[in-house]
């Protein structure tokens, strides 16, 4: 198994050269902040990586918060309608994995039942996403986010609980090393997910979430050797944080720095 290293560029285009400049394999985009975008904007995001010869292979940012997942303003054809055009909309990119963070929109109301929006949840993914990703070619994973960011699907292993009822091979875990660090959830844990892990982010929680660099504290070899234990099939490791400052120089760094450490486990 080999992991293959990308940078989160949000919609700006002009940052594919860059990554092609520092040996990047990938991009990942924002779904929705290019969904939200002139179609001319993904078209460009789209030229950009062909010619420069990075995949687009991921998305996250899925469901703006103006679309309700849990509570009472739930609206199933609003989000479809969002979904469809999205999708379509996006085709054009060649995205194989689509991170559902989107803590603004599954967020659960103050007061509302923590077990119907679980089911509301399920249902989204289940119902109306899990379609539309196979139709696509996509997997969609669950993001576990910390409870400073959410209040729902703050681990990993509460994540695999709607992974296992949603129960599609197109619904899957993404894993964030920041947000298990964060949480105090055990990285060993993770090679108990073996076959349900979609997607990786990784970023220093000691460092104010900066990518990351030969001077952070974190145990990357650990996390390493785990996602290998876990199978982890497409090997795609996205750096998600900042960048303080300098993009190209600290995701120059951050990558050459872990496949220093990737190649130490494959002695």
């Amino acid at each position: 198994m080999k992991f293959i290293y990308g940078v989160c560029i949000g919609k700006d285009a002009s940052k594919v050269e860059t990554l092609k400049k520092i040996g990047c394999d990938f991009c990942e985009v924002g779904f929705s902040a290019l969904a939200d975008a002139p179609e001319s904007d993904v078209r460009t995001m789209a030229d950009q990586c062909k010619k420069h010869g990075i995949k687009c292979l991921s998305a996250n940012g899925f469901i703006p918060a103006r679309i309700r997942l849990t509570g009472p303003d739930v609206d199933d054809a609003v989000t479809l309608k969002y979904l469809e055009e999205s999708f379509e909309k996006l085709s054009v990119l060649g995205l194989k994995s689509v991170i559902f963070g989107s803590g603004g929109a599954r967020n659960i109301p103050e007061g509302f039942s923590r077990e119907e929006a679980k089911a509301q949840i399920v249902h989204f993914l289940r119902d109306l996403v899990a379609p539309l990703a196979e139709k696509y070619g996509v997997v969609v994973g669950i993001e576990e986010l910390n409870d400073k960011e959410s209040n729902v699907l703050n681990t990993c292993a509460e994540a695999m609980e709607y992974v296992r009822e949603v129960n599609s091979p197109y619904v899957k875990l993404l894993v964030d090393l920041y947000h298990v660090l964060l949480m105090n959830e055990s990285v060993e844990s993770l090679a108990d997910y073996k076959g349900d892990i979609s997607h990786v982010h990784i970023a220093s929680p000691s460092q104010n979430r900066h990518v990351p660099s030969p001077t952070d504290p974190e145990d990357y070899e650990e996390f390493f050797r785990v996602l290998k234990a876990a199978e982890y099939e497409s090997g795609a490791i996205s750096l998600e944080g900042n960048f303080g400052g300098d993009f190209e120089g600290s995701a120059r760094v951050a990558i050459e720095y872990l496949r220093s450490v990737e190649a130490k486990i494959n002695v």
